[in-house]
């Protein structure tokens, strides 16, 4: 693995975190740097999983500095990371809801109340959830989820998995 970047990367690199901050901070995006190679701000953004923030600014650019194909990309990035954060959204939710009605005592841990704290929710790209909850209810807790369409996966010294069924 490599320790440094090369000149050209540093530079991509930089306009990326400039992106990120003006999606942050509510600015215009500042024109792209000559020489920026929009398919290595793309895989950039997707590596640091900031693809959300990225493509926001980008779509606020002047379309003169940005080429179509590039420009729906990022659109189309934005729409599903919008409708995978909803769909999310909706999904932890039913769940803390059916744990309140069980009477399972739980706590969305910080992934859940981080993507309070950004601009908009779907900024932050996660995929899945992390509740704590007392090992003693975890009868009840398998139960609720596959009242709610998951299939319980497996379970390691501190954690149960389960995924929603298709």
């Amino acid at each position: 693995m490599r320790k440094h970047l090369n000149d050209n990367e540093k530079i991509e690199f930089k306009y990326l975190l400039e992106l990120v901050s003006s999606s942050v901070n509510g600015t215009a995006p500042p024109i792209p740097y000559e020489g920026i190679k929009w398919q290595s701000i793309k895989m950039l953004a997707n590596y640091c999983s900031v693809e959300s923030l990225v493509a926001n600014a980008v779509l606020s650019l002047d379309k003169k500095y940005v080429s179509l194909e590039v420009y729906e990309k990022f659109k189309q990035n934005l729409s599903v990371e919008m409708l995978i954060d909803g769909n999310l959204s909706y999904e932890t939710e039913k769940i803390l809801k059916a744990f309140d009605e069980n009477k399972i005592k739980n706590i969305p841990l910080k992934g859940y109340f981080m993507k309070k704290e950004y601009p908009r929710s779907d900024f932050r790209s996660v995929s899945d959830v992390d509740i704590l909850f007392d090992r003693k209810q975890a009868d009840s807790v398998k139960k609720v989820f596959s009242e709610l369409g998951y299939t319980f996966l497996n379970e390691d010294d501190n954690q149960y998995h389960f995924e929603k069924n298709r």
